[in-house]
């Protein structure tokens, strides 16, 4: 696997053997223009951000932040004791109320996981 200037390029003959996971060394070798395209796959990957309001209260799982370009990201929302999950947000906009969620990710966006203390009502 290659950097450059921000794009992942991947050796064709690792891409063609179908492993299920190959130890890949990340390096610039200066590979350019025939030469980077005889031998290197370029795939693009985008990664998700995500911040916890009131963390005290709940966190989150995912099964992958980092994905090719346009795949999706399974999150779940995870509550603690006396608390309660209120939504998946991006840019304040409210886009889920469920606890999982499967997040196309394109531009390395943020969302947000809101939890809050659980209100307990009384009955007398």
């Amino acid at each position: 696997m290659v950097v450059i200037r921000g794009a992942l390029y991947v050796l064709k003959d690792f891409q063609n053997a179908n492993l299920s996971r190959v130890p890949l060394l990340a390096e610039d070798i200066g590979l350019t223009g025939q030469a980077l395209e005889k031998n290197y796959e370029e795939h693009l990957y985008c990664s998700l951000k995500i911040e916890i309001e009131n963390p005290e209260y709940g966190s989150v799982l995912s099964d992958s932040l980092t994905v090719h370009y346009g795949d999706v990201s399974q999150l779940r929302a995870v509550t603690y004791p006396n608390s309660q999950f209120d939504g998946w947000y991006l840019r304040e906009r409210l886009i889920s109320r469920d606890r999982n969620l499967n997040y196309e990710v394109l531009n390395g966006d943020i969302l947000t996981a809101k939890f809050s203390k659980k209100e307990t009502v009384l009955i007398e």
